[in-house]
């Protein structure tokens, strides 16, 4: 029966009366009606799909303080903060101006403090380590939302990017408008660019932050494992780049043991940002933005590239580029098997042949024009 099948999203298009959702459970693709008074075509999802996707009415008031809960991984946290940063936008257009804050659940992002500031997207900024010590005030009646990954993954949804997602959480489904990260702050990006050539001086004195390619080949938490690109995969596409241009490669990730023979090689450059805290969230930032190029699976680094003016290259597999890539970067996936991420058909996989499928000749081709064109 279908209610046992996970769909994949397709399209969705908002109509007078309700939102049409083009969505596949692997016999082909098919129309599914949500509609504004919160029915549902009970036919197509199992009810826990189906209460979770009930749509709501997010109410628009500049007497509300609307809070949201930031939490997981650095992308998941970028993507929110994109998404309220539209929804900011939204409020204005409709002449309103609600006090925004921002709940930071996680102790890692202490280093976004200064981004944040550029951003200006939060009135206020609650931690962890201040909800500790005092409780927080609001300017009006305040409305928590999440911003956050939730136990229901978007991709089980059939909701587009992550953005609309969190928009059709909230309440406002199929309006959500792409706000770029980018803040056009150059300050913060010079800044952020010197903080790197200072880590440089002190750590890889020899190597200049312009002619540097950046590589990010894990991501984090249980189940990014089946986000890596084969091993051998990194090294053939360190040595293409190294003989084409001349340029260092530098391998930022926090679990060696995993990429050992990219860790021993001799023409590779290694920083662990795990034992250091000098490597934080404005140093990456300043790498990003001084490097010739930076390659990323698909893990927090992928979505800085837009806030410094950059495009990566982004290697998907497991998860779909049309849920989480940026659009400024160049998202790649060419597998002809299905996204699986967070559902058992990944938890099954022996080996990531979704990953595989991004061959070395077509990535080093497409790196080494984005090198010449300096993107």
């Amino acid at each position: 029966m279908k209610q046992n099948k996970v769909p994949f999203f397709i399209s969705v298009q908002e109509q007078q009366q309700d939102l049409l959702y083009n969505v596949d459970y692997g016999d082909g693709p098919e129309e599914v009606l949500v509609f504004r008074d919160l029915a549902l075509n009970t036919q197509a999802l199992p009810q826990t799909l189906q209460e979770r996707i009930a749509l709501r009415n997010l109410p628009i008031s500049g007497k509300i303080s609307y809070s949201f809960r930031l939490h997981g991984g650095l992308g998941d946290v970028l993507m929110g903060i994109q998404a309220i940063r539209s929804l900011k936008e939204f409020f204005r257009k409709n002449l309103i101006a609600p006090e925004i804050v921002g709940f930071f659940l996680e102790k890692d992002f202490k280093s976004l403090s200064k981004w944040l500031e550029s951003t200006k997207t939060f009135h206020k900024i609650f931690t962890i380590e201040s909800l500790r010590t005092s409780e927080p005030e609001f300017l009006h009646p305040p409305l928590v939302l999440n911003a956050g990954p939730e136990p229901i993954r978007p991709e089980n949804l059939g909701i587009g990017s992550y953005h609309n997602f969190l928009w059709s959480t909230w309440g406002l489904p199929g309006k959500y408008e792409q706000v770029s990260l980018n803040i056009d702050d150059f300050a913060y990006i010079r800044f952020a660019k010197n903080k790197f050539r200072d880590y440089l001086k002190r750590y890889f004195p020899q190597l200049e932050a312009e002619k540097v390619v950046l590589f990010f080949p894990l991501g984090f938490g249980l189940m990014n494992r089946w986000k890596t690109w084969p091993e051998e995969n990194w090294l053939e596409l360190a040595h293409n780049i190294r003989t084409s241009t001349g340029l260092e490669i530098i391998v930022s990730a926090d679990r060696p043991e995993l990429l050992p023979a990219l860790k021993e090689s001799q023409n590779i450059n290694w920083i662990n940002h795990k034992e250091t805290t000098e490597f934080d969230f404005d140093c990456l930032a300043g790498a990003i933005a001084s490097s010739a190029l930076s390659i990323s699976v698909d893990t927090g680094p992928a979505h800085i590239a837009p806030i410094v003016g950059r495009s990566s290259i982004v290697l998907f597999g497991p998860t779909n580029p049309i849920i989480y890539g940026q659009p400024s970067n160049d998202n790649i996936r060419l597998s002809p098997c299905h996204p699986c991420y967070f559902t058992s058909q990944t938890l099954l996989c022996g080996r990531n042949e979704c990953m595989e499928d991004n061959d070395v000749k077509s990535i080093s081709e497409l790196a080494l024009k984005k090198i010449i064109q300096g993107s």
